[in-house]
């Protein structure tokens, strides 16, 4: 299975989609720019194509920083934002000087934002996640904490805390998710 990272970010968006996707705005052709840490200066997040996977009409979103680049399939429904795919293509090795490139497809997809966005609202997720012919199962937590005020250089914004834990290494992933 692929690393983990664990981040913390601000995901901060501006949409006039109706309804709770406009937290997570999936549209070809957007595109997010962030600024990272000191190795990761700067990550670029963009909606590239839409793809099937299977018979689900899914989101290609790409998201590259100075390692390389991973792939998300993400499709929209009523009930929230599922995960069907991912595919990386980072360097890795002690020198860096090894690409590391991996396909993994997710059994059931992986819920991984709920609608509508209500803070308190948690659930896990387990599934099976295949590489190749391996499969391993594992178990997402995700938790929606109350709405906070984030400060970032493009302003002030009130947005929903969501936190995100991987039983398989115990990552944990914490974002933020605001309308503009």
């Amino acid at each position: 299975m692929r690393p983990i990272t664990c981040f913390a970010f601000i995901l901060l968006i501006s949409a006039a989609a109706a309804g709770q996707e406009e937290y997570y705005p999936l549209k070809v052709g957007h595109v997010w720019t962030y600024k990272g840490d000191a190795k990761a200066s700067k990550i670029v997040v963009r909606v590239a194509s839409k793809e099937k996977v299977g018979d689900v009409e899914c989101f290609k979103v790409v998201t590259e920083d100075w390692l390389g680049e991973d792939s998300e399939w993400l499709a929209v429904t009523k009930a929230g934002i599922q995960h069907h795919k991912s595919h990386v293509k980072k360097k890795s090795g002690k020198k860096l000087d090894e690409i590391l490139e991996e396909e993994d497809t997710y059994t059931p997809p992986l819920t991984i934002l709920k609608f509508p966005l209500k803070a308190g609202e948690a659930w896990d997720v387990k599934h099976t996640i295949t590489a190749g012919d391996a499969s391993i199962a594992v178990q997402w937590s995700y938790r929606i904490d109350q709405e906070e005020q984030v400060v970032v250089p493009t302003g002030r914004y009130k947005a929903f805390k969501v936190r995100q834990e991987y039983d398989f290494n115990g990552a944990v992933h914490t974002y933020w998710l605001a309308k503009d």
